[in-house]
């Protein structure tokens, strides 16, 4: 459940960086998989 929904807010998350700066969701999509 706890994964379902880290899943969820994280697609949340990256498409509403990448309609602000398709760069600033690349790099933060960086950061999050390398942890």
């Amino acid at each position: 459940a706890l994964l379902g929904a880290q899943l969820v807010i994280t697609l949340v998350m990256v498409s509403l960086i990448q309609k602000i700066s398709p760069h600033f969701s690349f790099a933060r999509w960086i950061l999050c998989s390398t942890g």
